[in-house]
């Protein structure tokens, strides 16, 4: 999943930009862990679910025990 040095300034300035207009922290996880941890297709499949839902989560389970 390595990217190229181009790309991944990309990515940092975009993190930042987000950063900066107070992205949620799930957003920026997204963007800061692309070509990282996550591929394209991951990262594609996370920003549709924001965009649709306004989380990337299917479900948050919470437990207040």
């Amino acid at each position: 999943m390595a990217v190229d040095a181009t790309t991944s300034a990309i990515i940092a300035e975009l993190y930042t930009a987000l950063e900066e207009l107070g992205a949620e922290p799930e957003l920026l996880a997204t963007v800061r862990e692309w070509g990282k941890t996550l591929s394209d297709d991951d990262v594609l499949t996370q920003l549709r679910a924001f965009n649709r839902t306004g989380t990337i989560f299917e479900r948050i389970i919470w437990d207040l025990d």
